[in-house]
């Protein structure tokens, strides 16, 4: 049976993580491990993490200060499944997610090694804003300020599950 993780870089992410790890505790199929990477975080992140002790929550640290990327490869090197999530610490899963991720890899040829899975983002009603529509259609248009303020695109692509 194939193994899923879900890898977390964190820094000073408490405000959003407890959000992420709820999604991960109300997981159809629980992942195998959680790994998160605390990159030396002052805020409360830790007592939030300490709040899932039912979680397989396994906590690294760099042995110094990461910046975003490096921390990224950093926490997908601790992982010890054959598949994993890089989830960041401010994202939720959607709760069917490891459970699909299960049964796609199960069918794939062995020789596919990464996995995109396409982003949505919700707002706080769970509204869909952007995700399965492109971005300039009419029916998100009225969202377009709220995206712009919002949502900064970085000039890298990095796959959500390898």
């Amino acid at each position: 049976m194939v193994t899923v993780s879900i890898a977390i870089p964190n820094l000073n992410g408490g405000e959003f993580l407890f959000e992420t790890l709820k999604s991960l505790e109300m997981q159809k199929q629980a992942p195998d491990e959680i790994v998160i990477s605390d990159n030396f975080s002052c805020d409360n992140s830790l007592e939030v993490i300490d709040q899932f002790p039912n979680l397989k929550i396994r906590l690294v640290r760099p042995d110094r200060f990461l910046n975003m990327s490096e921390n990224w490869n950093f926490v997908s090197d601790q992982v010890s499944s054959d598949w994993f999530f890089l989830l960041s610490n401010d994202d939720l899963l959607r709760n069917s997610a490891v459970k699909r991720l299960k049964e796609i890899v199960n069918n794939l040829a062995p020789d596919i090694g990464v996995i995109s899975f396409k982003s949505e983002i919700i707002d706080e009603k769970s509204k869909l804003l952007l995700g399965k529509y492109r971005f300039g259609k009419p029916r998100i248009w009225s969202q377009k300020e709220f995206l712009l303020h919002n949502v900064r695109l970085l000039q890298i692509n990095a796959s959500s599950v390898a």
